[in-house]
């Protein structure tokens, strides 16, 4: 498998697959081992959608959902695009992606969810949304097209282990998944061993723009992630999860920086240089930002930016980039 041989470039884990799998050579549909019976019922927020039949034609419309399928080594008829975050060309396929996408065989939806007529006309026989936004009106539209799962969580909030068990179930193919799975926490917890100086760092991930600040929270997948290679989120940031009752982001305006501050600080800001972020007013002269303790990602890591979204596609790289740069500003620490 093409994920399990990229897993073992980056973490040297051992039977994770053959040399003779590639991109090309991924199935339409559910490859052979395939152990789900079905129907199956997912629960989602929307309620509960019955499959009744391994499905063959998938629409993919959640902006990790067809990393997932891709991974599980199932090719979706149609997938939503995100021409943001160092996607490789004008489609809004990232880098990682590119690699497995046919476009011969898969239709692009730069328009997600609002391609109704569009995700019609492929004929879909499961459409998935679990990492996204999805309105109510547009479940109900989409569900009358085929059965549509959408998030177990909230808009943006789903846990990427969640995630990948529920499209796994979704297409029949939960041993698989249960072997990827095993095989990324394998990697994250050699990794957290790997780097006990990041152990109990508090830590708080925003984006800076114009307005204000973004500061993504608890629920947000990438700061779980980064929980999971051993930093704590900051007194700020657990306040700001207590005050939005479970959002993925709150706003904070650069007067109230301070109450964000951590022993480390990641901050995002996709529009412009790390050297505009050090010069950001008020948020520049946090004690931590002066300090050098800021892992700070400009314009100039787009592509990192759009990784950081865990998926069994770049779990991986993420992972591996991310503790270099957390274990260099732990060293600036005062």
């Amino acid at each position: 498998m093409v994920v399990a041989i990229l897993i073992a470039a980056f973490w040297s884990l051992a039977g994770c697959g053959n040399s003779d799998n590639s991109p090309d050579s991924l199935p339409a549909t559910s490859s052979a081992g395939d152990d789900t019976a079905f129907p199956v019922s997912i629960e989602h927020f929307y309620g509960e959608t019955t499959i009744s039949a391994r499905p063959k034609r998938i629409v993919a419309l959640g902006s990790t959902d067809f990393e997932i399928l891709y991974a599980l080594g199932v090719v979706p008829v149609g997938i939503a695009t995100y021409p943001g975050f160092g996607a490789t060309n004008e489609d809004g396929i990232q880098p990682w992606v590119e690699p497995y996408v046919d476009a011969t065989v898969t239709t692009f939806l730069p328009d997600g969810d609002q391609s109704v007529e569009q995700i019609a006309a492929l004929d879909p026989d499961l459409i998935l949304m679990t990492y996204g936004t999805l309105g109510e009106n547009s479940y109900r539209q989409l569900s009358r097209i085929a059965p549509t799962v959408g998030s177990p969580g909230g808009d943006w909030t789903l846990d990427w282990r969640l995630q990948l068990r529920t499209v796994a179930r979704a297409v029949g193919m939960t041993d698989k998944a249960e072997n990827l799975e095993a095989q990324l926490s394998n990697g994250i917890g050699e990794l957290r061993t790997a780097h006990p100086e990041l152990d109990g760092k508090t830590f708080s991930f925003v984006e800076v723009h114009p307005e204000g600040i973004w500061a993504y929270l608890s629920g947000d997948p990438r700061n779980g992630l980064i929980q999971e290679l051993g930093l704590l989120p900051s007194p700020g940031i657990r306040a700001l999860d207590e005050s939005t009752g479970g959002k993925f982001v709150g706003d904070v305006s650069y007067e109230l920086a301070g109450e964000i501050d951590a022993d480390i600080i990641v901050v995002q800001a996709p529009s412009q240089s790390a050297q505009s972020i050090r010069d950001a007013p008020i948020f520049g002269e946090l004690n931590t930002v002066k300090s050098g303790a800021a892992i700070l990602y400009g314009k100039d890591d787009l592509a990192f930016l759009g990784s950081m979204v865990p998926s069994p596609l770049t779990i991986p790289a993420f992972t591996q980039r991310f503790v270099t740069d957390a274990s260099e500003a732990a060293t600036h620490i005062r």
